[in-house]
């Protein structure tokens, strides 16, 4: 087997039983987690096609090197936070029926909304791992040739940033449909500033150990904001739910 795609198979099953449990800890029902799996598709084919044409083509204008890295650094921040919105519509408009702790059936509310983003963008996270184990099967085949554990940064990395993806779905989430383009202006500057270190690393100012340090702090970050919305008690709900019955009037 390929070490790097053995490499992404064991960082999906480490991370799963921990997305689990955290969308356990939303106490929401099984339709949240269709954006989870609606983005397990859609980070794969955004990473393969659209991504690497936008890399692609800015890297043949033929730019100054700090230029490229500059346009690089917004491609990922607005291509990947706009495809975790698609997760929303099948919130709304979901084929499995939202339900409360009890099991009775319910409008969607807050609860369900936060759980959702954060499905959308763990999944995001996940299909992300496999997108990049292909490519670099596809690009750069000699690297295939090396046994998993050549790929223990790979696994490390990719488990960090799939729990940042949760958090910067969630705050693009945050702001429903009324306030939606500015939560996700507000997501895409958020993923701007994780993926900022890497302009420093590939000038060759910095090691790859403070970026690596700086994914740890911000995954211990996103983390605890995604169980304490989780598990903090329900407050809008009732606002939230009054606002979408007036929108289907």
């Amino acid at each position: 087997m390929v070490g790097i795609l053995f490499a992404a198979g064991i960082t999906t099953v480490t991370v799963l039983p921990i997305i689990y449990v955290m969308w356990w800890s939303s106490r929401t029902s099984l339709a949240t987690l269709l954006p989870f799996f609606i983005q397990l598709p859609m980070s794969l084919l955004l990473n393969v096609t659209v991504k690497q044409w936008l890399k692609n083509s800015i890297l043949g204008l033929g730019l100054p090197l700090i230029s490229s890295l500059l346009l690089l650094l917004l491609v990922a921040p607005f291509t990947e936070e706009a495809v975790k919105l698609l997760g929303l519509p099948l919130l709304r408009y979901s084929p499995i029926p939202h339900r409360n702790a009890a099991g009775a059936q319910v409008k969607i509310g807050w609860r369900q909304i936060r759980a959702g983003g954060v499905m959308s963008g763990l999944g995001f996270g996940v299909g992300e791992i496999w997108a990049i184990a292909f490519l670099v099967c596809l690009l750069d085949p000699s690297l295939c040739v090396y046994p998993w554990f050549f790929y223990q940064g790979f696994i490390i990395e990719r488990f960090l940033v799939v729990f940042i993806h949760g958090l910067m779905a969630l705050v693009s989430y945050w702001g429903f449909w009324r306030w939606l383009p500015v939560t996700y202006l507000a997501a895409v500057g958020l993923h701007t500033a994780v993926n900022a270190p890497v302009i420093p690393y590939q000038l060759g100012f910095i090691d790859y150990i403070p970026v690596l340090l700086y994914l740890v702090l911000l995954c211990v970050v996103a983390f605890f904001m995604i169980l304490i919305n989780f598990t903090k008690p329900e407050k809008r709900s009732r606002r939230i739910q009054q606002k979408i019955g007036a929108e289907d009037c």
